[in-house]
């Protein structure tokens, strides 16, 4: 420790230093677009009519040996396996309380009637179990038969804590105050994810979420401790247990001992300012090496950090603080301020997590925020803990535990031991214990211009990029059993693989660096994007011309293609649970998925039975649309060199277009307006 001490103490804080503070200058900007100009109209110049014919004649030449096709026989050597061929990683689920698995039970039994109206084979049944007893009664079985051992037993309870045995009564199960969900897997980790449903918040409520989610993993908690004769003044006396004040430096390092890994988003996959899948719902997860001792720990861990931390106005300032260092940089790319462009026009008012985590609304409240921590600390601490005890409320929470849950069992510790010691039993109705599959999805909170787009292309000028990128799209799949998933899969793969029909004509021909196509059941909505383009409307319209003429016919699909699109997507889906972590989400977004278990072996099999025809007409009910002003919304960020070339493409394309000096003149706040004292 002296030795660390010292090292930090004269190569981090004693090292001399000089902190430069830049501000964007606009007068560099103006002149960054003149020289541009100048530069082209230079050139352009110095070439000639004869000079730029023989550059064009270069061109012209590149582009039709880059075009030169791959001969079928190459291709079609490469055998396309079996999807039966196909295994993915065994996994077993038990949920609690027990009134949850007659839900889902029917879940997957409708899921598997969509399945097979799709396949058209109506005899399609439940597929049988991974164990021959339910996972939840082999865990009750396995626990007591290893209770029952001698406490000397090698390999049982005599190697685990007294405190960490048990097993759980039935009375215990049915009165859990939370959704548990235990997945069985061959892993030497478990991996602990808290769910909790932000459908509740209201708008003031809703803004706190981005602060919540920085600060949550750097607070001090109270901590539960059996009664000792000493008190002080981090304890309180609470009934028969004590609470101590544990300090957030002191949790942050055992976290880093206990845990190999823990973080948090709105969503699976989402970051500062940006929502991921499922965007309804925030995200908690914590990760440590197998054994019953670390995973009570981690359990306390999850419970302390989501229920008991501490607000103070230092921490909270500290992580506000952060999020306002990180907005300028933000600001800076265009590809996120196309996304979030985009989504400020098709998400509405009420209870939308991308509106609320916009970065100029943030930024606005969070700079209030800042300001009402030196002036009204108690105020923005209450509002914090009224927000997070509506997320954390009784029956709310859910959690899903990833690992060798059967190995707990066999050592004679239950695996939901720490949720009955952790968490008080529930006194609310049993069907009142929210689930995953009862979760409000991102979908049910769209704006009317999803329904009713009016027809308008926004385009924001920005002086730090040099291209331009555009966000579209447009109403998408329903649900996530639909007949069209797997169409919709394939069509999208068809168009945009690589060397595939839009990378030539997009990429090939240099009228983008790159280009996405997919569609969201979660959103409802599918979309297209391109980034850092030199001819954004071009680049739009030609992509455009080309999903309209596969949609009608013109351009035919090959059987080639079409194989290939499917192999395509086939890896993709596989790819979902390559590894055991991956498994272990996949089943926890198939409960969110209310598409029961065997979603993504369903998927497979659906995919391989894709014929030309449906992707035809996924591409003609679908994409088709998104390049309509009439069905899509759309917004462009582009270089001010750029600016006038890129609104005039898509006027001339039908757009009406908007260019708004700023995104803050299209970002209205919808909390309540906080009044500083």
């Amino acid at each position: 420790n002296t030795l660390q001490h010292t090292a930090t103490q004269e190569t981090m804080l004693e090292q001399p230093m000089a902190c430069v503070r830049a501000v964007p200058s606009a007068a560099r900007a103006a002149h960054l677009t003149a020289d541009q100009t100048a530069r082209v109209a230079a050139r352009v110049e110095s070439l000639g009519e004869k000079g730029l014919a023989e550059l064009q004649a270069t061109l012209d030449a590149a582009v039709a040996a880059n075009e030169t096709p791959v001969p079928d026989a190459v291709l079609e050597a490469f055998q396309v396996p079996s999807v039966d061929t196909v295994s993915l990683i065994p996994l077993s689920s038990a949920v609690y309380p027990p009134c949850a698995r007659a839900e889902r039970t029917a879940q997957t039994q409708e899921a598997l009637r969509l399945f097979a109206l799709h396949l058209h084979a109506p005899d399609l049944a439940l597929p049988p179990a991974a164990h021959a007893t339910p996972l939840h009664d082999a865990l009750d079985s396995l626990c007591a038969a290893a209770l029952e051992k001698p406490a000397h037993a090698v390999g049982v309870h005599a190697l685990q804590p007294a405190a960490l045995l048990g097993n759980v009564s039935a009375q215990q199960q049915a009165a859990l105050p939370l959704y548990v969900q235990l997945d069985d897997v061959a892993s030497d980790f478990i991996e602990l994810r808290l769910v909790l449903d932000t459908a509740p918040l209201d708008d003031l409520q809703r803004a706190y979420l981005e602060l919540y989610l920085e600060a949550q993993y750097s607070l001090p908690v109270l901590r539960r401790i059996h009664p000792t004769p000493r008190s002080g003044p981090d304890q309180e006396q609470t009934g028969e247990q004590q609470q101590e004040v544990v300090a957030w430096d002191a949790l942050v390092q055992e976290l880093q001992e206990h845990l190999v890994h823990y973080g948090n988003s709105l969503g699976f996959g989402g970051g500062n300012f940006a929502c991921g899948a499922f965007s309804q719902v925030v995200i908690m997860s914590l990760k440590s090496q197998g054994g019953a001792a670390r995973y009570h720990k981690a359990v306390t861990l999850m419970r302390e950090i989501a229920c008991d931390s501490v607000f103070t106005a230092e921490r909270l300032g500290v992580a506000a603080n952060n999020l306002l260092n990180d907005i300028p940089d933000t600001k800076r790319q265009g590809d996120l301020m196309a996304q979030c462009g985009l989504r400020e026009t098709v998400y509405g008012e009420g209870g939308s997590n991308h509106r609320a985590c916009n970065l100029v609304r943030q930024q606005r409240f969070l700079t209030k925020v800042v300001a009402r921590l030196e002036s009204e600390p108690a105020k923005v601490i209450a509002e914090m803990q009224a927000m997070r005890a509506v997320l954390t409320g009784e029956g709310r929470m859910m959690c899903q535990v990833v690992g060798n849950v059967t190995n707990l069992a066999q050592q004679g510790c239950h695996p939901l031991v720490p949720f009955v010691q952790c968490f008080p039993p529930s006194s609310l109705p049993l069907a009142e214990i929210m689930q995953p599959g009862r979760v409000r999805l991102t979908r049910e909170v769209h704006s009317p211009a999803v329904a009713s787009p009016l027809g308008q292309c926004k385009v924001l000028g920005m002086a730090s990029m040099e291209s331009c990128f555009l966000y579209a799209c447009a109403p998408g799949l329903p649900s996530f059993q639909h007949a069209d998933t797997a169409a919709m899969l394939v069509a999208t793969e068809l168009l945009t693989c690589i060397e595939g029909p839009m990378w030539n004509l997009i990429r090939g021909l240099g009228l983008a660096y790159s280009f996405t196509m997919y569609g969201d059941a979660d959103e409802g909505l599918c979309y297209f994007s391109l980034s850092r383009s030199p001819a954004l409307a071009k680049a739009y319209a030609e992509a455009g011309r080309l999903v309209k003429a596969f949609a009608t016919g013109s351009t035919a699909i090959t059987d080639l293609m079409l194989e290939n699109a499917v192999a395509s997507v086939m890896s993709s889906v596989m790819s979902r649970e390559s590894t055991v972590a991956q498994c272990g989400m996949q089943s926890l977004m198939t409960a969110l998925r209310r598409s029961g278990l065997g979603h993504n072996s369903r998927l497979l099999k659906s995919v391989a039975g894709v014929r030309s025809s449906q992707v035809l007409e996924v591409m003609d009910k679908y994409l088709v649309a998104l390049f309509c002003p009439k069905t899509a919304n759309v917004f462009c960020t582009s270089s001010p060199a750029k600016l006038d070339e890129v609104c005039a493409g898509m006027e001339e394309a039908g757009w009406q277009v908007l260019k708004p000096a700023s995104l803050d003149e299209l970002v209205i706040d919808t909390c309540p307006d906080i009044h500083l004292p």
